[in-house]
């Protein structure tokens, strides 16, 4: 505990930058994925 009562482990600015970059890698790659995807189709021609 601090002088003021509240713990240690609490910061009130705390940023997430961890969970940032993992999310943005996740979504980084289903974004590649659905594009080989979606440039294998066009190559093959598929159309519906």
């Amino acid at each position: 505990m601090t002088e003021e009562g509240v713990p240690i482990g609490t910061d009130e600015d705390f940023k997430p930058r961890g969970t940032v970059a993992i999310v943005a890698l996740f979504a980084a790659t289903l974004i590649l994925l659905w594009l080989s995807i979606y440039l294998i189709l066009i190559a093959r021609g598929v159309t519906t």
